[in-house]
């Protein structure tokens, strides 16, 4: 005779809470004994293990949280061009991780080639000094914890969503990091104040930044994702000469074609999303 599992039919919340979070005992989440047997099971936790969560808002916080608060006391000691020609680093970083992991180590010197030449497109097109760096050592070493934070995000993040549902994906990566940004920043201006009109639209452009990029790493490869950083730039200056029509260098030029040829080949060939040999736990 077929015994029936444990069903969340009693009056009980608590129960039925512990009876969804505590699976077989194999360390998965919301696994019931009979499917569609409990009414408080959900279906986006199944089979969820908790490596895979932990995993996840590991990785929101070095994608989010740790460059948000780093970058909030060492931005006004870097120009604001050098650092967005700086965040070119990031595609070579992930292109390094991904080759240790196993997940693009055929194409490795194609696309290191193609990050390398896309940053320095980045500094040609910006006019990034580099031996500012020298002068400001430790908000240049704030800077690379910044790029190694977000590359290494990136990675484990696009491992987490090969389990996890593009909701319990966002809750995971966006959550946890938008509490700490929020308890860091009242206790760094140690009191409340009312939200000015451009505050919340800044807050809403944030959101919905953070949610299209959780669902790009839901469904591109973190190589070809990291490409955006050379993107950025190139568009903005294409749109910048379209409008203002200056006078163009054969610097700038070269540095946007070294941008569009390095993106270009990171989008291209580094989609692959094969299975990685690294984990963050």
């Amino acid at each position: 005779m077929d015994i029936p599992g444990p069903r969340c039919v009693g009056l009980d919340p608590s129960a039925c809470l512990a009876h969804h979070f505590a699976g077989p005992g194999d360390g998965s989440f919301g696994v019931s004994p009979r499917r569609g047997g409990s009414g408080c099971n959900r279906r986006a936790w199944e089979g969820v293990g908790r490596e895979s969560v932990w995993q996840a808002i590991g990785s929101g916080l070095l994608l989010f949280a740790l460059p948000s608060l780093v970058l909030a006391g060492s931005a006004s000691r870097l120009p604001g061009l050098t650092q967005v020609a700086l965040l070119g680093l990031v595609p070579v970083v992930l292109v390094v991780i991904s080759a240790v992991s196993g997940s693009s180590s055929g194409e490795f010197l194609g696309l290191l080639g193609a990050a390398l030449a896309g940053l320095a497109g980045a500094f040609l097109l910006l006019a990034g000094d580099p031996e500012m760096l020298l002068q400001r050592p430790v908000a240049g070493a704030l800077f690379a914890v910044v790029i190694v934070s977000i590359a290494c995000g990136s990675f484990f993040a696009s491992v987490a969503a090969k389990v996890l549902s593009l909701r319990v994906l966002l809750l995971l990566l966006v959550g946890p990091s938008l509490v700490l940004s929020g308890a860091v920043g009242c206790l760094r201006h140690s009191g409340w104040a009312v939200p000015r009109g451009q505050d919340i639209a800044g807050l809403v452009w944030r959101a919905a930044a953070m949610v299209l990029l959780v669902y790009l790493i839901k469904h591109v490869a973190p190589v070809a994702l990291a490409a955006r950083f050379l993107l950025i730039p190139l568009i903005t200056a294409v749109e910048g000469f379209a409008y203002v029509r200056p006078s163009v260098s054969w610097r700038q030029v070269l540095g946007m074609t070294l941008l569009a040829l390095g993106s270009a080949r990171l989008l291209v060939r580094g989609g692959s999303r094969e299975e990685p040999r690294m984990s963050l736990l």
